[in-house]
């Protein structure tokens, strides 16, 4: 960030709503704040670099009072203006347990724009009136507030059993269909096949066998 900057650290929204964010969306309480110092002439423009923890994109948003709020998923939200208020929603108890976003998200609202970073290269949708996007659940990052969802399986044809059986076969299991009119964000990779695909070459955590886990053959 540039030298005129000051940096300050406060618990946004209040105690409160930083416990929410803590306890319920896995997010910090404190939020670091960005100032321009008194002495800085207001012609005078100043930068500050943000960078995600994963290798992506960012999206600048624009949060519009009630008109043009934002659901965000857990780890997404990277930054905003001062008019924007970072809470939590609720997202429904079959949201939770099945899309594999949790029970509450990020709810941004107020007045300013936003920072979200992805996973990947970013995709946006602008879903018109009645238009329907099917989205896997480890893709999306954000949704305007407005666009209603539903769960459901991946396959459609067929009966129950069918249906479960294709799309888990598939690989694609539970998938998220939002309805417009709204704007969808998604990224292009998901953090769960990273990780399988990572794991198998991480150190094991069992500890190597000692003199007292070692079987004795006599002789």
């Amino acid at each position: 960030m540039a030298g005129d900057v000051e940096l300050g650290t406060e618990c946004a929204g209040g105690c409160c709503a930083g416990f929410l964010r803590c306890c319920l969306a896995g997010e910090s309480c404190y939020f670091n704040r960005y100032t321009v110092g008194d002495n800085v002439p207001s012609d005078v423009a100043l930068d500050v670099v943000l960078a995600p923890k994963m290798p992506g994109e960012v999206i600048l948003v624009d949060v519009v009072d009630e008109t043009r709020e934002w659901r965000v998923q857990q780890g997404s939200y990277l930054g905003g203006d001062e008019g924007v208020q970072v809470n939590v929603a609720f997202n429904g108890c079959c949201g939770g347990c099945f899309s594999g976003e949790g029970c509450f998200v990020l709810k941004l609202q107020g007045q300013g724009r936003a920072l979200l970073n992805t996973y990947g290269a970013a995709v946006r949708y602008d879903l018109s009136e009645g238009e329907v996007r099917t989205v896997d659940n480890g893709a999306l990052v954000a949704w305007s507030s407005e666009m209603e969802y539903k769960i459901g399986l991946a396959s459609k044809k067929g009966g129950m059993l069918s249906r479960a059986v294709k799309s888990f076969a598939s690989g694609e299991g539970i998938v998220l269909r939002f309805t417009g009119p709204g704007t969808l964000y998604v990224q292009t990779r998901s953090f769960a096949p990273l990780i399988a695909a990572i794991e198998p070459y991480l150190p094991s955590n069992k500890k190597p066998a000692g003199p007292a886990d070692t079987a004795t053959i006599g002789e």
